[in-house]
């Protein structure tokens, strides 16, 4: 038997729709242990037979040698598991407030110099109209 020191790592894949699949599926291709959860329920088909899917990723952290995240949202859980000392891919508040304060990104791109394109925000879809 392995000791822990010997062994592959573990990684833990949380997707928001199994974008990540193939990324997981090359990990393990690589001989590593891999787990994936994919939220949205729907979507939890995708890949079905290629790597070993969980229903509940945060009873996986402890298993996880290496957490990796591929969508926005997950910010905040990431930046608990990298002061607990966890190494985590993927997941940072920062980012997801990049992405979901679209004025947030655009005055950091102007705040860094970064030439954006004019832009106009609108509250309501009738005041875009």
């Amino acid at each position: 038997m392995k000791t822990q020191k010997e062994r592959k790592p573990r990684f833990l894949f949380v997707s928001r729709w199994g974008d990540i699949l193939d990324l997981a599926h090359a990990t393990q291709q690589e001989g590593n242990e891999v787990k994936l959860f994919i939220e949205y329920k729907p979507c939890r088909e995708v890949g079905g037979g290629f790597v070993p899917k969980v229903r509940n990723w945060e009873k996986k952290i402890d298993w996880a040698d290496v957490i990796i995240f591929d969508y926005t949202g997950y910010g905040k859980k990431a930046s608990e598991l990298r002061a607990a000392g966890k190494y985590v891919i993927g997941g940072t508040e920062y980012a997801d407030k990049l992405e979901l304060d679209r004025s947030f990104g655009q005055s950091e791109l102007k705040r860094h110099k970064i030439k954006i394109l004019n832009y106009q925000e609108f509250s309501s879809f009738h005041e875009a109209i």
